[in-house]
């Protein structure tokens, strides 16, 4: 099983970590059958739930912008993860100028940069755990 499956809803290695979305819907972390990557998540699942509208924005998942183009993988996902999950999707080994940043809990991406300011203003990182850079990284985070 690829690193990819193993950290996506219902994988094996962030189930055991205390993922509670569904394993067999999920097929173990490979996304419905006939769905591609379409997940089911659980609501109480400490690693994949994503906030409501109505909550604060938040970041929920690492991030590439590409042109029009945004690929994202949701935590515990790094930014390599993302990359490695395009080449596999696309079939290209090279990847052009893209922008690292994470998207949020009302679907926007962000650069590094902001995403670090809404980060620390939605209670993610205590302003101490990034004061040794001006950007985000997802190890800030998870």
């Amino acid at each position: 099983m690829t690193e990819q499956c193993e950290t996506m809803p219902g994988g094996p290695d962030v189930v055991r970590r205390g993922c509670a979305c569904p394993v067999i819907d999920n097929r173990h972390g490979k996304g419905m059958r006939g769905l591609g990557l379409r997940y089911v998540i659980d609501d109480g699942c400490p690693f994949h739930h994503f906030p409501t509208d109505s909550e604060v924005e938040c970041i929920v998942a690492v991030a590439y912008k590409r042109d029009d183009e945004v690929w994202a993988l949701p935590q515990p996902a790094r930014h390599h993860n993302v990359m490695q999950f395009w080449r596999q999707a696309t079939g290209n080994t090279y990847s052009p100028y893209h922008e690292q940043g994470f998207l949020t809990s009302k679907g926007r991406f962000v650069d590094r940069v902001e995403s670090r300011a809404l980060a620390i203003a939605a209670g993610q990182v205590v302003d101490d755990d990034v004061l040794h850079h001006d950007q985000l990284f997802s190890e800030d985070l998870w």
